[in-house]
């Protein structure tokens, strides 16, 4: 086991930030294609383990360059979480609260990790924030598990923030942890509703069912701290369905939303306007696409069902990460790769799927 690095000051805090950009090699410039290619650097795991993919997304990336993920050991016998730090990215096993598994699932820019540790059996299931400072504080539940959880967390803000999803008897409902102890479930919000995504003025977006004239309506949604409730629609012409993955503190939302052609991904402007982010340059048309992640600077990545994963800026549009990757750079045409995160560096935490099967954790770093 590894201890958690110490708490850091207000102060500290952004020269990390620089100093991390300095080391990964670049940095990003809003809406300007300043990195054509990226180069790949290996996050060290031990051989017997590999990447573990929930469906929260296996990486987290924060402002400083720190990474939290899960890895499955080779015989699927155990799982844990872990963090990888700047400048040397050794690996560290996050410490189990008295059970066995654990699973990470976000980590904010004051390097605090969420996360889930539970039995063998299922049984016993306890959602967890593991501090900067070492500590393991336990979030508040407030039902007994179903079907192997009730509730899971699925993002933490800088504030300290966690939303998720809760598991009871009406189905799905997006949920809060205004802080550890007190949690609250967003009734306003229908049934069969996810809580995926928290930016640090509070504001929190989701999917939700419900509402409308179909029975199928199914719209993302922006909950705001003031408890303004906004259905955020679809794209014109579509099937009236829509997803929101993502918010960064600009206020702009990612996620999927359907026009005439198919599944599109969408971005949300500030004032809830939804704008398609357009096609990879080879698409024939029928690609089911997605977006998934967004930082403070407007970059966006995301993924097709068809064509692989994706980085969107304003500079230069839509273009598949694999046709991105350094020409010279040694792990070029190992595999191709699965885009988890990306942080105001620009930097990109993704999985290198190889040939063989096995999916390696690496970042891509930009290159001026």
């Amino acid at each position: 086991m590894h201890a958690m690095r110490s708490a850091r000051t207000a102060v500290s805090l952004p020269i990390r930030i620089v100093s991390a950009m300095v080391l990964l090699g670049g940095i990003a410039i809003a809406g300007d294609a300043a990195a054509t290619t990226y180069r790949v650097v290996a996050l060290p795991i031990p051989a017997d383990a590999t990447l573990y993919k929930s469906f929260v997304g296996t990486l987290s990336i924060n402002a400083t360059g720190d990474v939290t993920g899960s890895l499955l050991d080779a015989n699927a016998a155990k799982q844990y979480a872990v963090a990888w730090s700047p400048p040397d990215y050794a690996m560290r096993i996050l410490p189990a609260p008295d059970l066995a598994y654990t699973m990470a699932t976000a980590i904010n820019n004051a390097g605090d990790i969420l996360g889930v540790a539970w039995n063998q059996s299922g049984s016993q299931r306890v959602n967890v924030i593991w501090k900067s400072d070492g500590s393991i504080v336990r979030l508040a539940m407030t039902t007994p598990v179903v079907g192997g959880y009730a509730q899971f967390p699925a993002d933490i803000n800088d504030n300290g923030v966690v939303v998720g999803l809760f598991e009871g008897s009406r189905g799905l409902r997006p949920e809060v942890w205004v802080n550890p102890r007190v949690l609250r479930v967003m009734t306003r919000v229908s049934f069969s509703s996810l809580a995926y995504a928290v930016n640090d003025s509070g504001t929190i977006v989701g999917g939700a069912e419900g509402g409308g004239d179909s029975p199928n309506h199914l719209h993302g949604f922006r909950w705001t701290s003031d408890g303004a409730l906004k259905d955020l629609g679809d794209l014109p012409g579509g099937s009236d369905v829509s997803r929101a993955y993502d918010v960064n503190n600009s206020g702009q939302i990612v996620g999927s939303g359907y026009s005439a052609v198919g599944q599109r991904a969408v971005m949300w402007d500030g004032d809830a306007s939804i704008h398609d982010l357009g096609n990879l340059p080879d698409d024939p048309g029928n690609f089911q696409y997605s977006a998934n992640r967004i930082n403070d600077l407007g970059d966006v990545i995301g993924s097709t069902m068809d064509d692989g994963d994706w980085l969107w800026t304003a500079g230069m549009g839509m273009l598949p990460i694999d046709s991105l990757i350094d020409p010279d750079d040694p792990l070029f045409g190992a595999g191709s790769f699965s885009l988890y995160g990306i942080n105001d560096a620009g930097v990109l935490a993704a999985g290198l799927n190889k040939s063989d099967g096995s999916l390696t954790p690496v970042l891509l770093i930009s290159q001026p």
